[in-house]
């Protein structure tokens, strides 16, 4: 009887734990993670991760945020907390959405600055002045 109370004392410990990460976007960008939804839904995205991180972390090499992806249904997105501070409103978009873009939406770096998949600063700098027609790019 105690193994079996035991076995169901780490198996809920477990479902438990992994239920609060796995649905875990930070407050501070849960806005941005928002309006990617949003703007996905006004263009007819059909998403299918089910469950998602979204939290700051620790990078090196001045890189803004990382994707993870695990099978269909599962991904970690971690952004660079020093550099979140240093970015501005629009700067901040453009990381976030670029991370979900890897994702939610399976899109890989692109060559070209008018994507906001590109992971050049001037991509960037674009999507400050021009984000409808970047954003659309993303969700075609």
């Amino acid at each position: 009887m105690i193994r079996i109370a035991t076995i169901l004392l780490i198996f809920t410990s477990c479902s438990q734990f992994d239920s609060d990460y796995i649905n875990s976007v930070h407050p501070e960008i849960e806005p941005y993670y928002s309006a990617f939804i949003q703007d996905g839904k006004d263009r007819g995205a059909d998403f299918s991760l089910s469950s998602i991180v979204l939290q700051f972390d620790e990078l090196e090499g001045g890189i803004y945020g990382i994707s993870i992806k695990e099978g269909n249904y599962y991904a970690k997105i971690f952004i660079d907390r020093s550099e979140w501070d240093l970015l501005n409103e629009a700067d901040r978009y453009y990381t976030v959405y670029h991370e979900l873009g890897h994702a939610l939406l399976d899109r890989r770096h692109e060559d070209h600055n008018g994507s906001i998949m590109s992971s050049s600063r001037s991509a960037m700098n674009r999507f400050a002045n021009e984000p409808i027609p970047m954003i659309n790019e993303l969700f075609e």
